[in-house]
């Protein structure tokens, strides 16, 4: 149905410009008013004919915006910022109400760049996952501070830092550390063990979508794939959202920003580092799993080797792994197959030994001593 009523909304992150336009195109309303007069934007919309499409341009706190107008107008877009600008061409001035203007002639003329816009199970998904890479990245940097506080002091520490081994570790041999390197030891070691209750109730909250029918089959089956669990699956779904709205394998690796950026000019190919397009909690849980699946399986620890042999760079090698993997679990998503495994290596069977043998020589040379 035409809309009787095009708006096109440029927003920032404490002020946006709405434009309007009625059904001839004419522009009949250009204002500008603050994030927080949430009434004033409502009561301007039920004004408004209907029905009334509309399009806000995408930036990365539109969400609140989009579920504010969802119910109120008739059919709501998001633009894509890139395009627009690749659109709109050179022009003298670019003022927010330039651009309020020229998105709501781009909704009058049903020319609107749309970006995706998942669902809002999927959304709420989506900020659980980001929410435990966060906590995730916290944890790991007060590690980083522990073990370089223990190197300091010449202390191999424990071999893995967690709440529970530092505060042993901590108890046993915390004495021998100087006032104020135990100091901030003590308090590192108390962030980390508040961040890992929260890491639970976080854990639990995801597991909790895992369950639902939405996503429980591709959980499913991208456990399947060794380095994947359930909160790893629901996060790659979630940062996803949708494996067939990707046409091609191709398509999907270029989203996660895994591939390489490549420019071409009078026949002269170069390549860079990869784009980082797309979400940076996307691209680390693909690392982690790619991290897992090459330890874990010979197949693709030999296809890591072969890479890293031409590379000569861990980082590289393992990105590589995980531009692979995206690609494979796209593939599982079309054959509906399982993630067809090279073998087992044994890695936690061979650690768990090594770790036991380390421990009688440990204690045979305390016996020697004592005799």
């Amino acid at each position: 149905m035409a809309p009787k009523t095009s708006v096109g909304i440029d927003l920032h992150k404490a002020s946006l410009t709405i434009g309007v336009r009625d059904s001839s195109g004419y522009l009949t309303n250009l204002i500008s008013m603050s994030t927080k007069c949430v009434n004033k934007i409502t009561h301007l919309f039920s004004l408004l004919p209907t029905p009334v499409h509309c399009a806000i341009e995408s930036v990365g706190m539109y969400e609140w915006l989009w579920e504010l107008l969802e119910p109120r107008v008739d059919k709501l877009m998001l633009a894509d910022a890139v395009e627009l600008r690749y659109r709109a061409g050179r022009r003298h001035a670019k003022t927010d109400k330039i651009d309020a203007k020229f998105i709501s002639l781009l909704v009058f003329r049903n020319e609107v760049p749309q970006a995706f816009v998942p669902d809002k199970t999927t959304r709420e998904l989506r900020r659980l996952g980001r929410h435990w890479h966060t906590i995730t990245h916290m944890m790991s940097t007060l590690k980083i501070r522990m073990r370089w506080i223990l190197m300091q002091h010449n202390f191999p520490g424990p071999g893995s830092i967690t709440g529970d081994s530092a505060q042993r570790w901590l108890l046993a041999r915390g004495d021998k550390l100087s006032p104020n390197a135990l100091f901030s030891f003590s308090q590192f070691l108390e962030s980390i063990e508040h961040l890992e209750r929260q890491r639970i109730v976080i854990r639990r909250r995801i597991l909790e979508f895992c369950d639902m029918e939405q996503f429980k089959e591709d959980v499913a089956l991208l456990k399947t794939v060794p380095g994947i669990a359930d909160i790893t699956a629901a996060i790659i779904l979630a940062e996803v959202a949708g494996f067939p709205r990707f046409y091609s394998a191709d398509a999907i690796a270029s989203y996660t920003g895994l591939t390489q950026r490549t420019e071409e000019s009078a026949g002269k190919v170069s390549s860079s580092n990869i784009s980082k397009a797309g979400s940076a909690t996307l691209r680390w849980v693909l690392c982690e799993a790619a991290n897992t699946l090459i330890r874990s399986d010979p197949m693709y620890k030999a296809m890591y080797n072969r890479i890293l042999s031409s590379t000569k760079i861990r980082g590289k090698a393992k990105v590589a792994i995980a531009q692979k993997l995206i690609r494979w679990l796209w593939k599982m998503h079309q054959t509906r197959e399982a993630f067809r495994r090279g073998g087992s290596t044994n890695h936690n069977r061979n650690a768990n030994k090594a770790r036991q043998a380390r421990l009688i020589a440990k204690l045979n040379n305390g016996l020697a001593i004592a005799c």
